[in-house]
């Protein structure tokens, strides 16, 4: 089993089967979805049926280079959030040592 991309100028092509071996193309899927998700935070007023309908819309119209590219830069986003290390509370300090005072003397 691989992934990589499938070009069919007729269709959206999420996979293949070539004898025993499988080719899966997640370009698409990811696409698809991150338009769909940005089109929910951009109208959130829209129904899921219209946001679907968007969806398709703007897939329809992109070109095999345009969804790999848009991938890509998919895939640059999620590695770089990634890397950034986790947030972490520092230990909390233990307390002041305060001086004392020296002995009265009279």
């Amino acid at each position: 089993m691989t992934e990589g991309f499938i070009h069919d100028p007729n269709t959206f092509v999420h996979g293949e089967t070539l004898g025993q071996h499988i080719t899966i193309n997640p370009a698409v899927s990811v696409v698809d979805t991150v338009f769909h998700e940005c089109l929910h935070r951009l109208y959130p007023a829209w129904s899921e049926g219209y946001v679907r309908n968007r969806t398709t819309y703007l897939m329809r119209r992109m070109s095999d280079a345009q969804i790999q590219a848009a991938y890509d830069q998919y895939q640059r986003i999620v590695k770089k959030k990634a890397r950034r290390p986790r947030k972490t509370t520092p230990a909390p300090l233990p307390p002041p040592v305060l001086p004392t005072d020296p002995p009265l003397t009279s």
